[in-house]
């Protein structure tokens, strides 16, 4: 799965019209590589084939295996995945989105669930777009962007996820192609750059939130768009004096106090500061 939102689409479109990555699209299905441009073995080639975890590639005049880049970003995934000893009958799904065309349409009907043709896939990892390959226990195999892998989470309790960004990187330096790989933004720079969006007013919210003396939280939202936020604090179930609690009071500029008497001894103060942003 990965977010189709219309900025991805735009740039579809506009590396679609590049001549590289239309030549790239062209032929990425074309088999003209061996073995030995793939990251696995003869023999790992082989017990694949024999487990009907690869579709016929063989030159049909003379035996032998070809591959296309698309067939070698496939095997660099079964690479990856067996890494983390998962079985075939886990990646079937794998195998039906590279291979099977009816795949998507059954995969809508059933989760819900839209995955994108591979094209725009392999675009989005050449564009800047970084890219997970999900596999979850139960063997659901799932593209996402950064977006849809926080909605992943939510949705199953184990999974591995792999870059594909390299993956595919690394397929298409072993096909020796020509064309330019953008730089993909990491996580910490996607959150680097909306920290950047931010309003001064929502980073001073933020803040108060981050701020580990608090242990809950409350923000109204105010007529002239300002915000008052309350923050409780964390130690205030301890037993305190009538010292503590004037010492308390005065190192506040705004606070909100309820105090709990119990045989004429303060045994629990609720403190909570009171901010207007």
């Amino acid at each position: 799965m990965i977010l189709l939102t219309p900025n991805l689409i735009e740039q579809y479109k506009g590396l679609r019209k590049r001549k590289d990555c239309s030549d790239f699209i062209e032929s990425f299905e074309e088999r003209v590589y061996t073995v030995k441009d793939s990251v696995l073995t003869y023999r790992q080639i082989n017990s694949l084939d024999n487990d009907e975890m690869l579709v016929d590639s063989r030159d049909k005049s003379k035996g032998w295996r070809k591959f296309s880049i698309k067939d070698l970003t496939y095997l660099q995934c079964i690479h990856e995945a067996r890494k983390y000893n998962l079985t075939n009958e886990q990646l079937q799904n794998l195998k039906h989105i590279f291979y099977d065309k009816d795949f998507y349409k059954n995969l809508e009907k059933q989760h819900s669930v839209t995955n994108p043709p591979l094209d725009i896939l392999f675009l989005s990892v050449i564009g800047t777009v970084k890219i997970y390959l999900v596999i979850t226990s139960e063997g659901y195999v799932y593209f996402s962007d950064i977006n849809s892998f926080a909605y992943l989470m939510t949705k199953h309790d184990s999974f591995v996820y792999f870059n594909f960004n390299e993956i595919v990187i690394e397929a298409i330096k072993k096909s020796g192609i020509g064309i330019e790989v953008s730089y993909y933004k990491e996580l910490s720079e996607y959150i680097e750059e909306m920290n950047e969006k931010l309003t001064q007013q929502e980073k001073e919210i933020i803040n108060i939130i981050r701020d580990s003396a608090y242990k809950q939280i409350k923000i109204k939202k105010n007529i002239d768009k300002s915000y008052t936020v309350y923050g409780e604090e964390n130690n205030t179930d301890k037993a305190l004096t009538e010292l503590d609690l004037i010492n308390q009071i005065k190192s506040k500029n705004y606070s909100n106090v309820q105090i709990t008497k119990r045989d004429g001894k303060i045994v629990n103060m609720k403190l909570e500061d009171v901010y207007k942003v």
